[in-house]
C-alpha cells in the first residue's frame, strides 16, 4: 500500500523536504528531473514506495497520507472512486444480462442497482459538498471505526489513529471555509465561528480518543 500526495501540495510554496526525507526517492519529479521547475504537484511512485510513513510528518502542507486514509472529500478520492466506478460498471454491462439461473439474473439487477446508487451519490447527491454531517462521519467516524475495530492495537493501527485525530479540526474547518458558503449564505465571522463550534467539539472528541487508545494499549499489554 503506497501513500498519496492530494491536491493541498498544488502551489506549495514551501520547500518540498519530503523529497529529502524519502529513503527510497519514490517522490517525483526530483530536483534533478527535467520538470521540476514547472511541476504543481508532486506525485509518490508507488511501484516503490515502501509504506514508510516518513514522508507524512515531513510534509508543511500536510498533504500526504495513506491510500486507506486519503480524506473522502479530496479531488484524488472523488476521481479514484469515479475510475473504479467506471471499470466496475464496464465489467458489469459486459455480462449477459438474460443468461444464468433465476436467481443470477436477479443478482445482475442488484448489482446494476448497487452502481445507480453510487453513480447518485457522486453525481447527484454530493454529499461531500453540500452536506456538513458528511464531514463528520468522515472524521470523527474515521477515528470510532480505527478505534472500534477487534484487538490488538498494533503499532500501524496506532499511527493511522493519530494520523485521523491529527486532521479531524484542519479537515472540518477548511471544508467549510472552501465548500459551504454559497450554500449556506454564511459570512466570513460565521464560518470562523462555526469552526471553532467544531475544533472544540473534535478536540473534546480527541481527548477521549486518545485516553481510550491509552488504555487499549495498557490493556493488550496486560494481556
Amino acid at each position: 500500500m503506497a501513500h498519496v500526495i492530494t491536491e493541498k501540495c498544488i502551489g506549495s510554496k514551501h520547500e518540498p523536504s519530503c523529497l529529502a526525507a524519502c529513503p527510497t526517492d519514490s517522490i517525483h519529479p526530483r530536483k534533478d528531473e527535467g520538470d521540476f521547475a514547472g511541476t504543481k504537484q508532486l506525485f509518490i511512485d508507488p511501484g516503490t514506495c515502501i509504506d514508510c510513513g516518513v514522508c507524512v510528518d515531513e510534509c508543511p502542507e500536510k498533504a500526504i497520507f495513506a491510500e486507506t486514509d486519503v480524506p473522502a472529500e479530496s479531488a484524488a478520492s472523488i476521481e479514484a472512486r469515479r475510475r473504479a466506478l467506471a471499470g466496475f460498471e464496464s465489467r458489469w454491462k459486459g455480462l449477459e444480462r438474460h443468461a444464468g439461473t433465476i436467481p443470477e439474473q436477479v443478482d445482475y439487477r442488484l448489482v446494476g442497482s448497487a452502481i445507480a446508487r453510487v453513480h447518485w451519490e457522486l453525481d447527484v447527491e454530493r454529499s461531500w459538498l453540500r452536506n456538513p454531517r458528511f464531514y463528520v462521519d468522515q472524521t470523527v467516524g474515521a477515528v470510532f471505526d480505527a478505534l472500534t475495530a477487534p484487538p490488538p492495537l498494533s503499532a500501524e493501527r496506532t499511527r493511522s489513529v493519530g494520523q485521523r485525530l491529527d486532521q479531524i479540526p484542519r479537515t472540518i474547518a477548511a471544508t467549510i471555509a472552501q465548500n459551504f458558503p454559497e450554500a449556506f449564505g454564511l459570512k466570513t465571522n460565521q464560518l470562523v465561528a462555526a469552526g471553532l463550534v467544531l475544533f472544540l467539539i473534535t478536540l473534546v472528541v480527541n481527548m477521549i480518543a486518545r485516553w481510550i487508545v491509552s488504555r487499549r494499549a495498557e490493556y493488550s499489554g496486560a494481556n
